[in-house]
């Protein structure tokens, strides 16, 4: 693999704590960083067993860095170029300046070989283009702190299948993290959080109402357009620094809050039909796919258990996927699906609803269009 010299043998472990010299030090630190680390996740088996550590740019390496206190170094911004800090490829996209790291590093002797290797990469599912994975500023809510709430309240539901309870959607609030709530798009409902523009101030005002809105601003907002950006309009003096203008953040909120706000939102709760909305939650049944135990069921819950601590749903009939041929999931991207209305144009409607009502609607199940054929004969013809 090249020329070298072995000044010494040892094993991982005589090598913690031991503290290296970095290759690069663009950003400032006033920390001690440079130090070797354990990490399970690190083996012999997929690398080298000894990898360089960036708490920004993975999952793995931010617990780590939560650990032992690293720094969290972010050097690109948000379209994925180096910051004007990083001198030698500001504003160059990263994987452009994988070549001109590798000359820079050989140039100064320390590059003992570089080379391509395959492995594990995420992409969007959509458009398969590469994801750059790094740490953004996000607004939570502490849904762990609520824990045993989740999961007693869980247990008032009739689940069918009822293995799901405890498993896949019991597993799931078991192990439940804090929500990450804001995120970084246009379109969306606003975080109704408002922020002293004021570099020395830092005050925070949370809204929670359209009245209070106009409270805040001194103005009658009654026909505001409270999507962006006419609510980013709306701003106001801070009353604490006196100097400075209270700004609305530019994060908006996860779309799934919303689905799991749906029992309120259809309602305008609490600010009108509050008898209504009382006899109708929660709600008797709901029905999705198995997908939803980490999306709609959640949030449905995770909300009724936050506003009033129970249930937001008494019933959950769980679906099963439908699937392709081969067993892979149905999907427009792959272009493996079949249009339902194909299907009914050739076989009918009737069929085509026997044909899943003949099926536990819980299991998971290869669709074919000749056994939808064959309804019809064996079946349908029969009955008519």
């Amino acid at each position: 693999d090249g020329d070298y010299t072995v000044l010494a043998r040892m094993k991982g472990r005589d090598l913690l704590g031991k503290r290296y010299t970095p290759l690069f030090t663009f950003l400032p630190v006033d920390k001690d960083y440079a130090y070797v680390v354990a990490g399970d996740f690190v083996s012999t088996e997929d690398g080298s067993g000894i990898v360089h550590i960036a708490p920004a740019f993975g999952a793995d390496d931010l617990e780590v860095g939560k650990k032992y206190d690293l720094p969290v170094l972010m050097t690109i911004n948000a379209e994925g170029r180096f910051l004007d800090a990083v001198k030698p490829w500001a504003g160059l996209w990263v994987k452009d300046a994988d070549p001109h790291i590798e000359g820079e590093l050989k140039g100064r002797g320390l590059l003992y070989k570089s080379g391509t290797f395959t492995h594990t990469y995420p992409f969007c599912w959509r458009c398969g283009t590469p994801l750059l994975y790094y740490a953004r500023d996000t607004w939570y809510i502490r849904t762990t702190q609520f824990r045993d709430e989740l999961l007693a309240n869980n247990e008032k539901v009739n689940w069918v299948p009822e293995h799901i309870r405890r498993g896949r959607f019991g597993e799931w609030l078991a192990n439940n993290v804090d929500w990450a709530l804001s995120r970084d798009r246009f379109w969306g409902t606003p975080l109704p959080l408002w922020e002293c523009d004021s570099p020395t101030c830092g005050e925070r005002v949370f809204v929670g109402s359209r009245a209070q809105l106009g409270e805040h601003a001194g103005q009658n907002l009654a026909r505001l357009d409270l999507h962006r950006p006419a609510v980013d309009e709306v701003t106001w003096r801070c009353a604490t620094c006196n100097h400075g203008k209270m700004r609305r953040i530019p994060q908006v909120i996860d779309v799934w809050f919303d689905s799991g706000a749906m029992p309120y939102a259809q309602w305008h709760y609490p600010f009108e039909n509050k008898t209504v909305f009382e006899e109708q939650f929660p709600a008797d049944y709901i029905c999705e796919a198995i997908d939803q135990t980490r999306g709609w069921f959640y949030t449905l819950h995770a909300e009724g258990t936050l506003l009033f601590n129970s249930p937001a749903f008494k019933n959950c009939l769980v679906l099963g996927h439908v699937l392709a041929d081969d067993g892979t999931k149905l999907s427009k991207s792959k272009g493996n699906f079949i249009p339902p209305i194909e299907i009914i144009n050739n076989f009918g409607a009737d069929a085509t609803r026997w044909y899943f009502f003949s099926k536990p609607a819980w299991a998971p199940g290869r669709f074919d269009a000749d056994q939808v054929g064959e309804i019809i004969r064996k079946f349908m013809l029969t009955l008519w």
